[in-house]
């Protein structure tokens, strides 16, 4: 095409010398002329093609020649993309990429991704990671990832929900297909309740983790007509109960034996988000009230968006880790009976704290034991200040084994009783911190950690970084001279100053 090659003579690159990236670039392009000229020359037009190649740019016109080599008229779709022509970003060339290898195995399914409206209007990297896990299923499962294209959650926007649900069901794929197609198709997922994405996690989890807890779970009668919105929220609980104890799976899955209490609230920074009591016996009606108080009291202090927007509270002396009073799974949080209770007792007057410490877990989780046990009962004490004005103080008797957390870090955490340090050490740390520099202080360093703690880490399989006295240092450097005495006090043990 005469046409074509002038624009190529008149690029601006071409006569001042071609780097190796658009030499590469116009050899692609040629190939794109061969099948759809229109679409070469529309892409030689473009403002960031026409001042210069670079190798981003180059793996951009690269993913479109493998998109028209299966699809031109795909192809000159995402060209044609308003975020295409101003220049492409990184999330941009990533969605590019994956179109491009999506349409290798399935054209039809790539056209259908193009087609949603949110791919138009500018790209985020939730919607990156929603293609990337749609792919993840095409790529053995084609039929479930058209499925799920065509649900209208997914069409209609991409948020967090969203991604979990569809990362997870690429997990139950690899276990059955077929089942996670029925899944897809079940009526909680028509449209979408915040315990709906939670209990597709926990549903993966286990089909990941226990396939045939897993099968156990679909196959029961309550579940086997499909999940509605109410089991929903019960479902949600199951992969933490399967890891301490599987026998009460059925239980919590007889409509005759379980109970569930709801409430929805707004918060300032979260929106809206649902509460759950959920029993198999007995309880007392403060206690739906005492995690409304523990989820309002954690975001205001945190001054962050609560990590969910669905908190269950799981009332089973089986359903917790060892000894513990309770636990926080992610997916829930489950406690013992005897805190269910209104009844002026010691366990009556504990259960504010402890709802408060599990429910401030939502913020502090998979990081070092200290940082995370130590924060969530300062974040417990503060929000029973905030209930009943008791003061804000030491609540764990001291460690009997280690005076310091470095002395703490050099033992085997191993032991149940040296692991009670964590909560005897770091919550030192962190009261101590918190009278010496103040509130409005502590909260700027102690919201600074979490950001931090957000910052994915390839190094380990969980979500973020474990932050530790390093990240605390830089948090908090606004309050050095504060600071280093805690530090001194109750990290290095070199000082009995520091509170």
């Amino acid at each position: 095409d005469a046409m074509l090659a002038g624009a190529v003579v008149d690029l601006a690159w071409v006569a001042d010398g071609v780097a190796q990236a658009e030499k590469n670039a116009l050899s692609i392009l040629s190939y794109i002329a061969d099948d759809a000229v229109a679409l070469a020359k529309q892409i030689i037009s473009l403002p960031w093609v026409a001042d210069g190649i670079d190798a981003d740019e180059l793996s951009v016109v690269k993913n479109i020649g493998y998109i028209v080599n299966d699809d031109a008229a795909l192809a000159t779709r995402v060209v044609a993309m308003p975020w295409f022509a101003d220049g492409v970003t990184g999330d941009e060339s990533d969605i590019v990429d994956t179109i491009g290898s999506i349409a290798n195995s399935d054209a039809a399914l790539a056209g259908q991704i193009v087609n949603l409206a949110w791919l138009a209007d500018g790209i985020t990297a939730a919607e990156v990671a929603a293609i990337a896990n749609l792919y993840y299923i095409a790529y053995d499962h084609a039929p479930l990832a058209k499925q799920v294209a065509a649900m209208p959650w997914f069409a209609d926007d991409i948020s967090a929900d969203d991604n979990v649900i569809v990362d997870n069901l690429g997990y139950i794929a690899d276990v059955d297909a077929e089942l996670a197609g029925r899944i897809v198709s079940m009526p909680f997922l028509a449209t979408l309740e915040p315990a709906d994405a939670v209990a597709v996690a926990s549903l993966g989890h286990l089909a990941y983790f226990d396939a045939p807890v897993f099968r156990q779970v679909m196959s029961h009668p309550t579940l086997r007509a499909g999940i509605n919105d109410r089991w929903a929220g019960i479902v949600a609980t199951l992969s933490g109960v399967s890891e301490v104890n599987p026998a009460l799976i059925d239980t919590l899955l007889d409509p005759q034996r379980v109970t569930m209490e709801r409430r929805t609230i707004a918060l300032p920074r979260s929106g809206s988000v649902d509460l759950a009591v959920i029993r198999t016996g007995p309880g007392a009606r403060r206690s739906i009230d005492l995690l409304e108080h523990s989820v309002r009291s954690a975001e205001r202090f945190m001054d962050e968006p609560l990590p969910t927007n669905y908190v269950a509270l799981l009332f089973e002396n089986n359903a917790v880790l060892g000894s513990s009073a309770g636990t926080n799974f992610a997916t829930h949080i489950a406690a013992r009976p005897r805190y269910d209770v209104d009844d002026g007792s010691r366990d009556a007057e504990f259960a504010g704290h402890l709802i408060a410490h599990e429910v401030a877990h939502y913020y502090w989780n998979h990081g070092v034991d200290w940082v995370d046990e130590g924060a969530a009962d300062l974040m417990a004490s503060i929000s029973e200040r905030s209930r009943i004005g008791a003061p804000v103080e030491i609540t764990n008797p001291p460690c009997d084994y280690a005076d310091s957390i470095a002395a703490l870090e050099r033992l085997d955490a191993r032991d149940a009783d040296v692991f009670d340090c964590n909560y005897a050490l770091g919550e030192r740390f962190f009261l101590s911190l918190y009278r010496s520099i103040g509130d409005a202080a502590f909260r700027q360093g102690f919201r600074n950690l979490y950001l931090m703690a957000q910052v994915e880490d390839d190094d380990d399989d969980y979500a973020g970084t474990a932050v530790g006295i390093g990240h605390i240092r830089e948090a908090f450097r606004h309050s050095e001279a504060g600071l280093n005495a805690v530090i001194a006090r109750w990290y290095d043990g070199t000082s009995t100053d520091g509170g």
